[in-house]
């Protein structure tokens, strides 16, 4: 298997192996994973203002906002609540999803919900 290390994010293309080269940031890693029938999901990510982040929940905007603000203020980020910039970069952001988001399996219990929102985490430096 050939693969091209880029910036872009990795999800269901690659998971699925739709192309023959892998071009997102696995490296190859997750190419073709939901391919049998054992295959497990890997975490979404996201790139949220230049960082890479990962998706650890899926609920009530208010609820994941209040997860957010404590994850943050953990960190000793206490100017940014959940929704951050790239001034003020949080550990923790909440972003209501997108049309195609929507559509994800996780969100497939909430996915009509004016309030549905993730939440996603900073990865660490060198870990995807």
């Amino acid at each position: 298997m050939f693969s091209i290390h880029t910036d872009a994010t990795c999800g269901t293309a690659c998971w699925e192996a739709r192309e023959e080269v892998c071009r997102c940031n696995c490296g190859g890693r997750n190419h073709g994973c939901l391919k049998s029938a054992v295959g497990k999901r890997p975490a979404r990510t996201s790139k949220i203002d230049g960082e890479r982040y990962e998706l650890a929940a899926v609920g009530e905007y208010g609820e994941l906002a209040r997860d957010a603000m404590k994850r943050n203020e953990a960190a000793g980020i206490t100017f940014v609540f959940a929704y951050s910039s790239r001034e003020w970069p949080g550990v923790a952001n909440v972003r209501y999803p997108s049309q195609s988001q929507r559509k994800w399996p996780e969100l497939s219990a909430i996915a009509n919900d004016r309030n549905a929102a993730l939440l996603w985490v900073r990865v660490a430096e060198g870990v995807v």
